[in-house]
């Protein structure tokens, strides 16, 4: 299945997510990082300055322009593959931002080190009204985000439902930290 976000689809374009700002602002610098679907690198572009990023997406051709950044090494991988790609990665911060792939979401969290934060932003089921993505596979059901966070983490925010920003959406963010 393929998910729009993958391969820089319609949110290349778009500038960093408000909400992701604000939460890599409460940051300290110095943190390895990791951009997963990255697309074409608006957050990766927004931690390179501060932070070592490793961004990760499926399309080479969006990854080109984002390993010439100071501080940036590119992965290209299928992250909705029956293997998990990831398996000996870890990192202080992982970013997820417009991009769900529900079989892999445990993986998610085993990439964040002890002490490392998720920060993760998308879609929540009920966006097709809206626009894409439409399908549910790649939308987040009702707290499917808060009931999978491990049991050795902290929520320190979570947020599901419509905004208007950047357009008429229904979105869910989650911001966590492993202890």
């Amino acid at each position: 299945m393929h998910n729009p976000k993958s391969d820089g689809g319609v949110h290349g374009s778009e500038p960093p997510s408000p909400w992701l700002v604000e939460q890599l602002a409460a940051q300290p610098d110095g943190l390895t990082a990791i951009d997963l679907a990255c697309g074409a690198g608006r957050h990766t572009r927004l931690m390179a300055p501060r932070f070592q990023v490793i961004a990760i997406d499926r399309n080479a051709s969006v990854l080109n322009p984002l390993a010439e950044l100071p501080g940036v090494k590119t992965l290209c991988h299928d992250l909705e593959s029956a293997h998990w790609p990831l398996a000996a990665s870890m990192a202080d911060l992982v970013i997820v931002s417009n991009y769900f792939w529900r079989p892999h979401l445990q993986h998610v969290f085993q990439l964040v080190r002890p002490g490392g934060w998720l920060l993760y932003e998308t879609f929540s089921e009920g966006n097709g009204q809206f626009g894409k993505p439409s399908n549910p596979d790649f939308l987040v059901r009702h707290d499917e985000l808060l009931t999978a966070v491990p049991a050795d983490w902290t929520v320190h925010a979570h947020w599901q439902g419509y905004t208007e920003i950047p357009n008429p959406a229904m979105r869910v963010r989650l911001a966590a930290q492993r202890l």
